[in-house]
């Protein structure tokens, strides 16, 4: 290769780099908005959560974040007061709060850093993987910006006034993980561990085009480590090798190699030690397995998935003539729509894996990649010769991201209305209760959510009682804690419940005394220790 060569190869890579780098710089201000406008905004008696929506999981892994931010590389469940040993539970929690720790921030400041560099790293795997695929940078481009800003047709029920769960239209592109913009504004957890799994892809594929044996190794690490933050996304990535190992086998006489057989399978054997440990965790351990009980419920219908995914939906449609002779495709074409198959199966595969619906997060970029495989030649040669095929393809990018402009329009306006925040009093009172109490002292919360799911993200306390997929035997609990604050109830029964489950303190917030009948204050055996306009607390004194 000529040095002029080299060079024009090298400005290319360089502005395509620098062109990503932007794009995902815009993400990050774009989304970053409702965050700032709750960080600043001049509520003073109350504070940011840190969070735009599902306080009750947040609650749960800023609680383990705080955990490793305290020393912990093991975490306890903090949400029910059984004894049991401490066991490994996710990577990127504790990945978390050990920055937290270093950096000296808070766990709301840490989980902002994760979230922001989560969006570069996100951006360019994508465009790292997309180039396997695609010659061209500017359908690189067209790409990138159709997954990290795309959407389903949510938007239109929203602008016609239906909320977006009409019995039978169930558009989950508004509330769901489908998309990479809903992770992006509000849910990294996916995000990371799909990192990792595009990471997977992109070394596995680097190793198979080019001899690149280190890159088996560097796809298993990236296996590994998905498989340590979701599994269910390492088990995606196991599943779509074994079958494009199965389909080359089948086609191709010179990819028969023993040896090329058994560095695949390298890889996707490297995440099923933590997916052993997972399936012990999620089903067999006595307290952590009630978390096993998320998502478990049916996938959409065809026709909802077909409104989530929106204009995805017709591009695979369009791309669907591609999917056969596999002895013509390259080795990057057969493992996208492995992928996509893989993917498939398994979010509809309930209930023989009852949490199939876990695998939605898998599904929308191997959609794309898969469906546009085939249309870069042409597509690109319109847009370069036709100026309507350009406002064309600008207007179908935007209508494919007008969910993600409602998202983030309407999470904005939530917060700049006083949404997602606690009330300062109430912070106070957890702070005092971290200060003068002893690190996995048992507390009753006054009803379950909240404050008992709130407890353990601002103390180094247990609860009796939290969240139905984090405490053991909940809703016999919350049942305890409502009869707990009945006045008819026997003092002998309040007595032998905080005997039996070793409470320390009941954590009464002022809000609650609405519906309860029972007054601490009268109890022979409770002693008021903190008291202020939102929450009291007592001691028990046997």
């Amino acid at each position: 290769m000529e040095v002029k060569d080299v060079e024009v190869k090298f400005m290319t890579l360089h502005k395509e780099n620098r062109f990503v780098a932007l794009f995902a710089a815009a993400l990050v201000l774009a989304t970053s908005i409702p965050y700032l406008a709750g960080h600043f905004l001049p509520f003073q008696s109350s504070r940011f959560n840190g969070n735009l929506l599902d306080d009750g999981d947040f609650n749960t892994y800023f609680a383990f974040m705080r955990q490793a931010a305290e020393g912990q590389w093991l975490f306890h469940n903090p949400f029910t007061p059984e004894p049991h040993e401490p066991v490994f539970f996710n990577l990127e929690w504790l990945v978390v709060g050990k920055l937290a720790a270093v950096k000296g921030i808070s766990l709301e400041g840490a989980f902002q850093l994760e979230r922001i560099v989560s969006i570069f790293v996100l951006c360019f795997a994508f465009n790292w993987l997309s180039s396997f695929l695609f010659n061209t940078v500017l359908m690189r481009r067209l790409l990138l910006t159709m997954v990290m800003v795309g959407g389903g047709f949510g938007w239109l029920l929203a602008l016609l006034g239906f909320p977006p769960r009409l019995p039978h239209l169930f558009v989950l592109d508004m509330h769901g993980g489908f998309h990479p913009f809903f992770w992006i504004l509000f849910w990294p957890h996916p995000m990371v561990a799909q990192i990792f799994a595009i990471l997977a892809l992109c070394f596995f594929l680097r190793a198979e085009s080019s001899g690149f044996r280190k890159g088996y190794f560097f796809a298993a690490l990236c296996c590994a480590f998905s498989a340590c933050i979701r599994p269910y996304d390492a088990v995606y990535l196991s599943a779509a090798i074994a079958l494009y190992t199965l389909i080359l086998t089948v086609t191709r006489q010179t990819d028969r190699s023993l040896s090329r057989n058994a560095l695949r399978a390298v890889v996707l054997m490297a995440p099923a030690p933590m997916m052993i440990h997972y399936l012990f965790v999620l089903k067999i351990h006595p307290v952590f397995q009630c978390w096993g009980a998320q998502s478990i419920a049916p996938p959409p219908r065809p026709d909802n998935l077909a409104a989530t995914l929106g204009i995805s939906t017709i591009v695979l449609i369009l791309g669907l003539g591609n999917f056969r002779d596999f002895k013509k495709k390259t080795s990057p074409q057969i493992l996208m729509v492995c992928c996509l198959v893989s993917s498939l199966i398994l979010l509809y595969c309930y209930p023989i894996m009852w949490f199939s619906l876990q695998f939605s997060s898998t599904l929308l970029i191997p959609v794309i990649l898969a469906g546009t495989m085939k249309l870069e030649g042409s597509l690109i040669s319109m847009v370069r010769n036709s100026k309507w095929a350009s406002l064309g393809v600008a207007a179908v990018l935007f209508v494919n991201s007008l969910t993600s402009l409602w998202l983030l329009g309407h999470h904005t306006k939530e917060i700049v209305r006083g949404r997602q925040r606690t009330d300062a009093n109430l912070l106070a009172a957890y702070s005092w209760l971290d200060e003068h109490s002893e690190p996995g002292e048992i507390v009753l919360p006054s009803t379950s959510y909240p404050p008992g799911n709130q407890i353990p993200r601002y103390t180094h306390n247990t609860v009796f009682s939290a969240y139905q997929y984090t405490t053991v035997d909940f809703q016999k609990k919350d049942e305890m804690i409502w009869r707990f604050f009945l006045k008819e109830t026997p003092d002998a029964f309040r007595y032998d419940l905080l005997r039996e489950f070793r409470i320390r303190y009941i954590f009464l917030r002022s809000l609650d005394r609405i519906h309860i009948t029972y007054n601490p204050d009268k109890s022979p055996f409770l002693k008021e220790i903190f008291r202020n306009n939102q929450a009291t607390i007592y001691e028990f004194v046997p």
